[in-house]
């Protein structure tokens, strides 16, 4: 299945890019393009899994703007839910709670702080 447009273009190319760094290999050298064999079940040193997945875990937010930065920390602020997020449509958090108090490391992971 293919679903067109489900990220903004920008979202995705820093994805893209981050994904590259992680590797730490140049989308234009081809000679990289294959530098890692993906792990198995006896051997887990590989960054890439046996499906072509990489796993990045707590990756700073993108520091552009689009749907992403200002649309999350709205969203944090006033416990709504984003426009491209179900979520619970009945609000009750945005009612009943009030936001969530990060530590440095969860506000610079939604994109309220810099990284720098």
């Amino acid at each position: 299945m293919v679903v067109h447009n489900a990220v903004p273009q920008n979202n995705l190319n820093a994805m893209v890019a981050a994904i590259w760094q992680f590797l730490q290999m140049d989308p234009e050298d081809e000679e990289q393009w294959y530098k890692y064999k993906p792990y198995t079940k006896d051997d887990r040193c590989s960054p890439i899994s046996a499906g072509g997945m990489v796993e990045i875990y707590m990756s700073p937010a993108p520091a552009e703007g689009g749907i992403g930065r200002e649309e999350r920390i709205r969203c944090w602020q006033e416990r709504c839910l984003a426009a491209n997020w179900p979520g619970d449509a009945r609000g009750w958090e945005h009612v009943h709670q009030k936001p969530a108090v990060l530590t440095e490391l969860g506000r610079k992971l939604l994109g309220v702080d810099s990284w720098n």
